[in-house]
């Protein structure tokens, strides 16, 4: 049986952000089986009336959950019989004030590990672990536009590729492919693609390009071609910066596209990737020496993801939320 589903997220038909990107992917899952509304989470007051007046059977948050996705689910379910579901992209409940702690919010939370937090933030749900992954789907694209001229310039010279994808923001921690940049010099070049949908730092700009590192922008026909073009994929971003979803989604398609990885021990990256083969996670402050030895060994090179575990495939992150939106 359809059942009516209202899921809280954003939308886009090129998304650019993580949770955006589950978001899309999600939507196209279950409207397969059921009759599926979405609402942008920023617009509240245009949204929220009718979900109170007519409830929708589920409702499921793909952002956060932050204090905002707790606030609204207390109010869901105070006043309506919906059955309120998180997908936990980005947990951001560190500083949850008292009065929203130890309630009873979603009726379950899907997330890539189970966290003390969480569960503080919604008393007595369902805890599924389930690593919130992507559709390989998305890496395809036109047979053109995915490696820069600079990249094949650099190829052609015989300099090592490493490359990053994603915002340039100071909680990225992309100061450290301008130290990698430094300490590498002409042995290898290090590109950063990135996003066409939020301006970048000028601070972190102004870093990258004092060391070389050099800055890919627009919009990319062909992800799978970008990654491809690189011999590793890096992801910088430190443990206490941040600044990405739980298990970042660059990362995984850096894993489907069969590039190695030197990665920091960032979010659930570690749990879902262990023992994938070709991916490298850095000890703490050891990421720069990770990066320069892997870079500079051939056999450590050759060694290359085989693919997305099925674990990380989208499909599994729909299947638990059908069964628990067909479970009521």
């Amino acid at each position: 049986m359809k059942k009516n589903v209202l899921v809280v997220g954003e939308l886009r038909d090129a998304p650019t952000e993580g949770a955006q990107v589950v978001t899309k992917a999600l939507v196209a899952k279950l409207a397969d089986s059921h009759v599926v509304r979405v609402a942008e989470p920023s617009r509240l007051a245009s949204w929220l009336p009718r979900a109170l007046s007519h409830p929708a059977d589920h409702v499921i948050f793909t952002h956060g959950p932050g204090r905002g996705v707790v606030s609204t689910s207390l109010l869901l379910r105070n006043l309506t019989r919906s059955r309120i579901t998180w997908i936990a992209t980005r947990p951001d409940l560190g500083a949850l004030p008292p009065w929203l702690k130890g309630r009873r919010t979603a009726h379950s939370v899907i997330c890539n590990v189970s966290r003390k937090e969480i569960a503080i933030a919604a008393r007595g749900a369902d805890t599924i672990q389930q690593f919130i992954g992507i559709d390989p789907e998305r890496l395809r694209g036109s047979s053109a536009g995915g490696q820069s001229d600079l990249i094949a310039a650099a190829r052609a010279q015989g300099k090592k590729i490493a490359l990053h994808v994603g915002h340039l923001r100071p909680n990225r921690g992309l100061q450290q492919l301008a130290e990698a940049k430094n300490r590498l010099g002409g042995r290898a070049e290090v590109f950063v693609q990135s996003s066409p949908s939020f301006p970048s730092d000028p601070e972190v700009l102004d870093v990258l390009a004092s060391a070389g590192v050099h800055v890919l922008k627009g919009t990319v026909s062909d992800l799978g071609r970008l990654y491809q073009s690189a011999d590793v994929y890096v992801f910088p971003t430190r443990p206490s910066d941040g600044g990405a979803i739980d298990l970042p989604l660059s990362v995984l398609e850096a894993v489907a596209s069969g590039v190695p990885v030197v990665t920091t021990d960032f979010g659930s990256i570690s749990a879902a990737l262990a023992g994938v083969r070709g991916v490298h996670v850095a000890p703490r402050d050891g990421f720069v020496d990770l990066l320069e030895a892997i870079l500079t060994d051939p056999q450590a090179l050759s060694i290359r993801p085989a693919g997305l575990p099925s674990q990380l495939h989208i499909d599994a992150l729909a299947g638990r939320v059908s069964e628990v939106i067909e479970a009521r």
